[in-house]
């Protein structure tokens, strides 16, 4: 079987044979306390780039302590994978990413990506169903990709061009 991956967000006709998703770990997203005065401080999801992966190792204890060290509060880190969740009274996720890359590049010594979701984005994520039944069931694996923009035209053509 093959698996494929797109980006979420792509039209669903550059969706072909798509990858079956075999199991998933859910964790809690929304916060248990509330802040201030009763409104929730939002929950945020880093998925970070280059994190245990090509002989960069960081302990998730450290990555912890750097993102702590940003002001952010509830600090989790998911498996070692590079995941961390947080709250931060910031809204505008950009600045965030930036704040976060650039931390990250100074600590570690190498660049990292950092794309931010919210849960209700992450749930969105997870309802999305681009795929045809059939489809799922014949592939391996299903695999998102987060971009930093939309993609252009020109790049929406040439992965168009790679449809099988």
């Amino acid at each position: 079987m093959q698996s494929r991956s797109i980006p979420v967000g792509l039209p669903p006709e550059l969706a072909v044979r798509p990858a079956k998703l075999g199991y998933y770990s859910a964790i809690s997203l929304i916060p248990k306390e509330k802040h201030g005065k009763d409104i929730p401080m939002p929950r945020t999801i880093a998925f970070l780039r280059a994190i245990n992966v090509g002989g960069h190792t960081v302990k998730m204890d450290a990555l912890r302590r750097h993102f702590e060290s940003l002001g952010f509060s509830n600090v989790e880190t998911f498996i070692a994978s590079g995941n961390v969740i947080f709250e931060s009274s910031s809204e505008n996720s950009k600045s965030l990413e930036t704040r976060i890359e650039n931390k990250l590049r100074d600590a570690l010594g190498y660049e990292v990506a950092a794309f931010l979701r919210t849960d209700a984005e992450l749930a969105e994520i997870a309802n999305y169903q681009p795929f045809r039944q059939p489809d799922l069931e014949a592939a391996a694996a299903f695999n998102i990709a987060f971009l930093k923009a939309p993609l252009g035209d020109a790049s929406v053509k040439k992965l168009s061009s790679l449809k099988t």
